[in-house]
């Protein structure tokens, strides 16, 4: 055998068997004599680049960061396109707080082979310090196209993507995993998040009176989460809010049939029933969700309240008081009550359960007109009455039958009188008009007398209300009074 062979085995040999030594030394914690080992071979048999990462190892687990930081920076000099040394020193780097040039050498890394997951993941790590969400999301970008597989890649796609902002990438990588690894609770804890922003997002929509936008979002929710009885409702009220009320009757019908024994399901489907007049049907969900939740005075108040469309105000009655009975704080119960008693001509029972139901809510517009009424119906001060009408009209300024009552108990006292008396044997809706009429014109010209302050206070609704009986009786003339 030749003896430059020979030669050159032998320096293989010991110099396998001086690292071995130094590996050794290493592990040990000797990390001072495994530099010395280690500074012997690069002398004796030339530096290679992975000598140079070694030595510079040994001087950094040594403490001498300095030491470690030339002798790599020398290696990224010597090979530039080692992507190995040039990590090292990012490493190296990022451990003495310099976050900035470990980027740019982690960067340099993944240019130079963008399979090392590890140096993506580390650029991950320090652009999310930085809080740089795209740098972020490139860097995993960069992890995902290296490794396919790998759980961590994805996970930390999704979490940057939402962070971003970006649903659709954040809901995409969350499928990835789930597909990877079924029971991720993380993965399932992110497409919560997106879920949670979106329905706000539809609520925010629905606010601001956005319905397209609104209803674009609510079936893309549907699209993406599947449908569930939550989010159906939201997609039938935004269908019947943009008019389409034939779409959001069936989108109902199958939330109902997904959530048979929801009874909140069921209250939302009734109230848009009875907000499109099917009364019938509407009363049957609602009782259909009163049964299920016998404590929910909501239900109850729906019932009530569709009992009193149809004429049934014993029936509504006995609902009202069912749901006094299932919530005692609720105005609304108490109000129905207020409304129900002065219907059967008890204005006693009226103004008590007005009483109540002012006392848990001052401003209730239904309470508020039930004893404005029920006090013009009984022999108390004018003033009294006239503050009561006040009032009401304060919390509900477009009630026409209230306008209407408190133009009637204005007109019959005092001066007033007279002007009403010309009207008699006029036809209802004709003495309604006239009676708008007079109220402002008493209003506009008169100066004196107890009625006035209150008339003059309420001329716009009064201008309101005889706008819109005007419109009604446009196709008739009054008769001009005599």
């Amino acid at each position: 055998m030749d003896q430059p062979l020979v030669n050159e085995a032998s320096q293989r040999q010991s110099r396998q068997m001086m690292q071995e030594n130094a590996r050794a030394l290493l592990a040990a914690g000797e990390a001072e004599a495994a530099s010395v080992i280690a500074e012997d071979i690069t002398t004796e048999f030339g530096e290679t680049e992975i000598d140079a990462i070694f030595l510079a190892t040994c001087f950094q687990r040594s403490g001498n960061e300095p030491g470690a930081e030339i002798i790599l920076r020398q290696c990224a000099k010597a090979w530039p396109h080692h992507a190995p040394a040039r990590f090292a020193l990012a490493q190296l780097l990022s451990r003495q707080g310099k976050s900035a040039m470990a980027i740019a050498e982690a960067r340099a890394v993944l240019e130079i082979d963008p399979s090392m997951t590890k140096a993506a993941y580390f650029l991950a790590y320090h652009c999310r310090k930085n809080d740089d969400g795209i740098g972020t999301r490139q860097a995993y970008e960069v992890a995902v196209a290296a490794s396919p597989t790998a759980v961590k890649a994805h996970l930390g796609l999704a979490a940057t993507c939402l962070k971003l902002g970006d649903d659709i990438a954040a809901l995409q990588a969350c499928k990835t995993v789930i597909a990877l690894d079924n029971g991720n609770q993380s993965a399932k804890a992110i497409r919560a998040q997106i879920l949670v922003r979106r329905r706000r997002i539809v609520r925010a929509f629905l606010a601001e009176g956005q319905i397209p936008q609104a209803l674009a979002m609510a079936g893309q929710i549907i699209e993406d989460f599947g449908q569930t009885p939550e989010d159906s409702i939201v997609l039938a009220n935004c269908l019947a809010r943009s008019g389409d009320q034939t779409t959001a009757e069936v989108v109902f019908d199958a939330a109902v049939k997904l959530a048979p024994g929801d009874p909140s399901v069921r209250l939302a489907f009734a109230k848009f029933l009875g907000e499109n007049n099917k009364i019938a049907q509407a009363l049957k969900e609602a009782e259909a969700a009163a049964g299920l939740d016998p404590l929910s005075a909501t239900a109850s108040i729906l019932v009530a309240s569709l009992h009193r469309r149809t004429g049934n105000i014993v029936q509504a009655q006995a609902a009202f008081q069912r749901a006094a009975e299932r919530d005692p704080r609720s105005a609304s119960a108490f109000a129905g009550l207020a409304a129900t008693a002065q219907r059967l001509g008890d204005g006693d029972a009226a103004l008590e359960n007005a009483g109540r139901a002012l006392a848990l809510d001052p401003k209730s517009p239904p309470a508020l007109r039930t004893r404005a009424i029920a006090l013009a119906e009984r022999n108390v001060p004018f003033e009294e009455q006239l503050a009561a009408f006040e009032a009401a009209l304060l919390a509900a300024p477009k009630d026409l039958l209230l306008l209407r009552r408190y133009a009637d108990t204005v007109l019959a006292r005092g001066v007033l009188k007279a002007r009403l008396q010309c009207s008699a044997g006029l036809k209802p809706q004709r003495m309604t008009l006239l009676t708008m009429r007079e109220c402002l014109a008493v209003a506009q010209t008169s100066s004196q007398g107890p009625v006035m302050p209150a008339l003059r206070a309420s001329g716009q609704v009064v201008r309101q209300a005889l706008l819109m009986v005007s419109i009604k009786v446009s196709t008739r003339r009054l008769r001009p009074m005599h």
